[in-house]
């Protein structure tokens, strides 16, 4: 894997893939590599965690899978709490503390002509890749200003059917809009987290560009 890294078609080395399993256990191997700091670097003119990071984002882009080891149990969902265009927010608990647990909306499935089975098909695998992508993207992010992914929660509902849902800390505050409601601050505090969000959102387009572009030095 190290080897892979340092070759300048490393990206192109995801197309190969064809099996969910072994696709897993790459991303399992990379995410244990880079979370222990053990992608030692020959080449110094080489970002080899960024590398790292691209070479999982193309081997979701073929097969969009969920790392094993991201995967927690025992969540208990108590409460829904917001909904919005592009997914729902829970409100649950998870080894003793409250947890937030969102779910990314999906069209429904219900199949009424072949054509339209085949488009909800395609729906369904732009869905999983933009779910696998969102998972790794926030897994990357280390920041005391951000909150952790702690895993992805599977619920199963209805017969044979699962939801994933993202896990991170609950904050008792809400939203910066709730939170505004309710502590009616003073200006300087509301423009100093109003700042605090653009730094955020271009600290997400830094790691999006780091993870999603082409093979790059």
């Amino acid at each position: 894997m190290r080897k892979l890294l340092h070759r300048e078609d490393y990206v192109n080395a995801a197309e190969g893939l064809s099996r969910a399993a072994d696709a897993k256990n790459i991303l399992d191997f990379m995410l244990h590599l880079l979370r222990d700091h053990r992608l030692p670097n020959r080449d110094p003119t080489l970002n080899i965690d960024q590398r790292a990071r691209r070479f999982m984002m193309k081997v979701i882009s073929k097969i969009p899978v969920i790392p094993p080891s991201l995967i927690v149990t025992g969540v208990t969902m108590t409460a829904s709490l917001v909904g919005g265009g592009f997914g729902s927010v829970f409100k649950g608990e998870f080894q003793g503390s409250a947890v937030a647990l969102k779910a990314l909306h999906r069209s429904d499935t219900s199949i009424v002509s072949p054509l339209f089975a085949v488009a909800m098909a395609m729906l369904f695998i732009v869905f999983q890749q933009a779910f696998c992508r969102e998972v790794l993207m926030w897994h990357s992010l280390t920041h005391k200003c951000v909150l952790p992914l702690l895993g992805i929660y599977e619920y199963e509902w209805r017969s044979q059917h699962s939801r994933a849902f993202l896990v991170s800390p609950y904050m008792e505050n809400g939203t910066l809009a709730q939170w505004r409601k309710n502590s009616n601050p003073p200006i300087t505090e509301i423009e100093k987290r109003v700042w605090l969000l653009f730094i955020l959102l271009s600290m997400g387009a830094h790691v999006m560009e780091d993870t999603a572009s082409g093979p790059r030095p």
